[in-house]
């Protein structure tokens, strides 16, 4: 989420000093802490008066629920029904270049714009410099020049932003400087106290570990399962790095809504399930990462499923916070790509850099490390590169590193297999230890919590799982099959891509019923088209946007003919869309992670033959989302053979040449693509799109009317 006028807000302490917050998440204002005790030391202040800054918005009480006076922060908790999209992302500045300051913006209500009225906000843009903080542990911000220095006096407490990250809360104005300069106290400092993250995102984020630095980095994810502590990203970085996986809107997501959507919980960077396995793997990459060597590079291979993605994520958080760590995005910035680049020379700290798929970018990866190449300070850098298969793109790696100038050695490859069997063995199994994370994630604000937990376990595979995906993918199902299972007319699914397809389905409805679509089974049918759709074409913007939703409704209903109805929802689907699968980075996000959409993408195929080439052939859609929808499948058919024969018909149609990494096999043994559980847990496989005739769809049951509505459990959502 970037920066939200509506959030702002005025504060006035109990003593009737002034300043101002920001909302950082629903009903949660940061501040300045000396606003709320008038400057007195040691005093404890426990409410203040807000007024967020919309028109008619009146004053408030809010109540103060955590307090620091060395750091001089303070956070207030307050009733409101305003609405609230999303929580901020919190960033620090982590280079050292000081030729190039970072821009910056503040909002506040400064003395300068007091009227008889009470005080106009101003918005004030400047520039913010990371070697300010060295010594003081404040940055120093350089704003427009006001006349003197208590013209600033109410800008405390106002939130810095640089782009979409928060990284500072105004604190006071330092002598001299023409009242040119502010203090401002770095968000990292307030994420490094356990009173303070408990305070914002509840109790589920632990102390540090001793000798190793908080908060979490750009590619860190929380310090456990329960905790929603979110990244502090790089700001210098922040262009191009991916940002961090984002739930869906509290009013689908909120537990009495029926809690998060399964695709987010499943996404590796989110670690709702502990690491398993891979121990040995992670040891080598940590050796790798501590060489000292100024630069390297190394490539993970192994099949769609096998763990790549969550290894890097768990390096990262071994690393720390005295390295930079991200995933970079997998095509070039808007700007210019050489000037994009330039932080990544810049990095006061090591940086981890994680390209996923590179096979598919060489000419990104060439010009990534034609960048760092020409970078030899202190800093190290590190390349990792997670890969299907390794051939002649690799072959290519090694050779460029070699005419830069840093030597690679070909012996550099891990690749990952199936998980060994003693990786199952352990006092408490890891696909039990799962299924119960998913249920904490997922059931714990429901009724009689305690007593469907225990069923958990009797749902599990009896065997051991070949990979970490089919693990947790396992234990996903297997908490949905205790909580929601045996709800009335709830039909058993066969495989845990059904279960837990069949759950997000009704996270689906759930959103259509938000949004005043019919909550009827063509509604369901045309979602699920559109999240295919989703899957496939992406969308950078909203015209990407606004054109993949056409081209999904228009293939929907081409067998339809004149009886197609019209298309007067178009809006309001791309907005639905939007709110199911967010993203930071672009229009919206999809169904993740790509396993799980490569079984959705197969199983309408199989169903409407021609849906997904009717689809990327559709008029207006974009050249880059077609050849990005041709990707997607693919890639899919490393993990659905069936796809396989679609990827080259996709191919012809759009008159694309396959890519080598295409015809090339993957490294490593196979994994099994299909059903995970015993046949003892589960039916025989339903097919996700049935022809079942007018009553209804497996896993739904009637309900009053004419209508098909999702089961849903009977568990107090």
């Amino acid at each position: 989420m970037t920066f939200d006028a509506s959030s702002v807000v005025e504060v006035l302490g109990e003593s009737g000093s002034y300043g101002s917050g920001y909302e950082v998440d629903a009903g949660l204002v940061l501040t300045a802490g000396h606003i709320l005790t008038d400057g007195v030391p040691r005093r404890e202040p426990t409410s203040a008066q807000i007024r967020f800054m919309q028109e008619g918005a009146d004053w408030v009480r809010a109540y103060v629920i955590w307090y620091d006076d060395c750091l001089d922060a303070a956070l207030l908790a307050v009733a409101t029904d305003r609405s609230f999209t999303a929580p901020v992302r919190y960033g620090e500045l982590t280079g050292a270049d000081p030729q190039h300051p970072v821009a910056c913006g503040v909002v506040g209500f400064p003395q300068v714009q007091a009227t008889r009225h009470g005080r106009d906000p101003m918005g004030v843009s400047g520039t913010v410099d990371a070697s300010t903080q060295r010594f003081s542990r404040r940055y120093q911000i350089e704003l427009t020049s006001l006349e003197n220095r208590r013209d600033w006096s109410g800008m405390s407490g106002a939130a810095v932003f640089c782009g979409p990250l928060l990284i500072a809360v105004i604190r006071s104005v330092p002598e001299g400087f023409h009242a040119a300069r502010v203090n401002a106290i770095p968000v990292g400092q307030l994420l490094r106290s356990a009173a303070f993250r408990g305070a914002l995102f509840g109790t589920g984020c632990v102390e540090p570990v001793p000798g190793r630095g908080e908060p979490h980095s750009a590619l860190r994810a929380p310090c456990n399962p329960e905790c929603e502590v979110p990244p502090l990203e790089s700001v210098e970085l922040e262009p191009l790095l991916e940002a961090p996986p984002r739930p869906g809107p509290r009013a689908l997501t909120a537990p009495h809504e029926g809690g998060p959507s399964v695709s987010y919980l499943l996404h590796p960077r989110v670690r709702t399930v502990p690491f398993i396995g891979r121990g040995p793997e992670l040891r080598c990459l940590r050796r790798w990462a501590d060489s000292a060597r100024p630069f390297d590079a190394m490539t993970v291979t192994g099949p769609m499923g096998a763990g790549k993605t969550r290894l890097a994520v768990e390096l990262a958080q071994c690393l720390g916070d005295d390295w930079v760590t991200g995933f970079l995005r997998t095509e070039p910035p808007h700007a210019s790509p050489r000037p994009a680049l330039h932080p990544l020379t810049t990095s006061a700290r090591p940086l981890l850099l994680v390209i996923d798929y590179a096979e598919t970018r060489p000419a990104w990866l060439g010009l990534v490390l034609r960048t760092v190449a020409g970078h030899r300070g202190r800093a190290r850098v590190r390349l990792l590169l997670l890969s299907r298969v390794a051939g002649q793109w690799q072959d290519d790696v090694l050779r460029q590193c070699e005419h830069l100038g840093f030597p690679a050695d070909a012996g550099r490859t891990l690749r990952l297999g199936t998980l060994e069997p003693h990786d199952h063995e352990a006092t408490v199994p890891p696909l039990s230890e799962a299924a119960h994370a998913f249920a904490r994630r997922l059931y714990i604000h429901v009724p009689l919590y305690e007593l469907f937990e225990p069923l958990v376990d009797g749902l599990l595979p009896d065997s051991p799982l070949a990979d970490p995906f089919s693990l947790s993918l396992a234990a996903c199902a297997a908490a949905i099959s205790a909580f929601e299972g045996a709800a009335p007319g709830h039909a058993a699914l066969t495989s845990p891509y059904e279960v837990v397809l069949a759950r997000e389905e009704r996270y689906w409805m759930r959103g259509a019923d938000a949004s005043g679509l019919a909550g009827d089974r063509e509604t369901l049918l045309l979602l699920r088209t559109l999240v295919v759709t989703q899957a496939l074409c992406g969308a950078r913007n909203r015209l990407e946007a606004a054109a993949a939703v056409r081209a999904g409704r228009s293939a929907h209903y081409r067998h339809w003919g004149a009886d197609q109805p019209r298309p007067d929802q178009l809006r309001t689907l791309h907005n639905l869309l939007g709110d199911l699968y967010p993203s930071h980075d672009a229009e919206w996000g999809h169904l993740g992670p790509h396993a799980l959409s490569a079984h959705l993408i197969d199983s309408a195929e199989r169903h409407d033959r021609g849906l997904t080439q009717s689809i990327l052939t559709a008029p207006g859609l974009a050249r880059d989302q077609r050849r990005r929808g041709l990707e997607t499948v693919l890639l899919g058919a490393s993990h659905r053979p069936g796809l396989t024969g679609l990827a080259h018909e996709v191919a012809d149609a759009l008159d694309e040449r396959l890519p080598p990494w295409f015809t090339e096999e993957p490294q490593g043994p196979t994994i099994p693509e299909a059903d995970l559980a015993p046949q003892d847990r589960f039916d025989n496989e339903i097919d996700l799109f049935p022809d079942t005739g007018p009553d209804g769809l497996p896993g739904f049951r009637k309900g009053p009317g004419d209508s098909d509505v999702p089961p849903g459990p009977d568990l107090g959502f």
